[in-house]
């Protein structure tokens, strides 16, 4: 009679862990939809004709795709040391507290 009790257990500890394989795969593919679909939405924009900087951008996405340096984008900012270029000026304006609107007219000033 134990016999079958141990192996009612293994049955269950194997149904138990095919669930959670599958439950860390959809999460997983969740996850690699949602940020293939940023990248997507990221690179749509980039494609449009006449684009502006916008808050959502990464330092590093407006110094690649708006040829601007490093130091013209840490000028206007108010920022003269190298910070994370991974940062989004949204993020960076709520964390150093700074005016968003007015950083962005002065960056999309420098690109014209």
């Amino acid at each position: 009679m134990p016999r079958k009790n141990k192996k009612k257990k293994h049955i269950l500890i194997y149904i138990i862990l095919i669930i959670a394989l599958i439950i860390s795969i959809l999460l997983l593919a969740a996850s690699t939809y949602r940020s293939y679909s940023a990248w997507q939405q990221r690179h749509n924009y980039f494609s449009q004709q006449n684009i502006t900087i916008q808050s959502w951008m990464t330092l590093k996405e407006i110094n690649h795709n708006f040829n601007l340096t490093y130091n013209q984008i840490y000028s206007a900012i108010g920022n003269t040391s190298s910070i994370n270029n991974h940062i989004s000026l949204n993020r960076y304006c709520i964390v150093y507290n700074k005016n968003c609107n007015q950083i962005l007219m002065e960056l999309n000033n420098l690109i014209k």
